[in-house]
């Protein structure tokens, strides 16, 4: 029935974002669209819909990463220039859009001075010195500036197993955290005894990288024993250039956080990290480090991260 009430534009771009869709899903989505699309409709008092107010309802239903679809549709000159040229094109690379966002910081109020603070940075990118990395860099050294006590640690250099589901951490009479032997049995006393906890990933095949999802399976422990409040700093980087692309993902991780009675306080994210030389320049370095008054967002947020905010 809808269909009827979209122009010819807004009706090419349904067709396209819902090609992408898998078929079973398709229906659902469909209804769920439709649904959302009649309450705007009615809100602007229109017979018919536009693309924009096409653009809003799947805004509200579907991931913010398949607006790379409206670009390739109505601007194709852009999404060529700013995408495809990149892939081959140095120049072009190198012209690409980035940006570091910090979110609207959680106003709070310390409850010790940053100098009996200790926070730990887990890194899940499997590239060493990548942009996810000097992020993390630039927030734990915004924290020690402020005299907080920083540890990082890399995910990829672990030796750590995946979670068997056995739930043995859940047993009342089990006074470890976990029944698998490996790196892991280090790091759950300093993540209980931690004040902040700063977690940095880049955005892999629509969502947090593979090193990320086997730590936090290994978080189970934290669900039967808890901890005090915590709060968190997240950071994640990804390859589209548009800094809004995967803020689903930065709030799922912040969910997981949260549901382990961790509180994310700060958080930043950045884009344009892909192209010819896949995020790196040609001296092989993080092209993040290319612009400081963007990294100078990470500091402040790592030091408002120990040194707290009145709300």
């Amino acid at each position: 029935m809808f269909e009827s009430q979209l122009n010819e534009r807004a009706s090419t771009l349904l067709n396209a974002i819902l090609e992408r869709q898998p078929a079973m899903a398709q229906g659902r989505i469909r209804d769920r669209l439709f649904r959302v699309l009649s309450l705007l409709m009615v809100e602007k008092g229109l017979a018919s819909a536009d693309a924009a107010t096409l653009k809003e309802a799947l805004a509200l239903v579907i991931p913010r990463s398949l607006q790379a679809t409206f670009t390739r549709l109505e601007d194709p000159g852009r999404y060529k220039r700013i995408i495809r040229d990149a892939m081959v094109d140095l120049d072009a690379y190198y012209a690409m859009p980035r940006e570091i966002k910090r979110w609207t910081p959680v106003h709070f109020k310390s409850d010790k001075p940053p100098s009996g603070m200790r926070v730990i940075a887990f890194c899940a990118s499997p590239r060493k010195n990548g942009n996810t990395e000097v992020m993390i860099d630039e927030a734990i050294a915004g924290a020690a500036s402020a005299g907080a006590q920083v540890e990082k640690v890399r995910l990829q250099s672990l030796k750590m197993r995946f979670c068997t589901g056995c739930r043995k951490c859940k047993d009342a009479d089990f006074v470890e955290y976990c029944a698998i032997k490996d790196d892991m049995t280090a790091l759950y006393p300093k993540i209980a005894a931690a004040d902040a906890i700063v977690i940095g990933f880049p955005v892999y095949t629509e969502t947090h990288c593979g090193q990320l999802a086997a730590f936090f399976d290994r978080w189970d422990p934290f669900l039967w024993k808890k901890f005090g409040s915590k709060r968190a700093m997240v950071i994640g980087g990804w390859g589209f250039p548009e800094i809004t692309t995967y803020d689903h993902v930065m709030e799922h991780v912040m969910f997981i956080l949260r549901i382990h009675n961790i509180e994310t306080v700060e958080a930043v994210s950045a884009c344009g990290l892909i192209g010819k030389l896949r995020g790196l320049d040609e001296d092989g370095k993080a092209i993040l480090l290319r612009y400081p008054g963007e990294l100078r967002k990470v500091y402040e947020a790592g030091r408002i991260l120990v040194t707290g905010r009145q709300g």
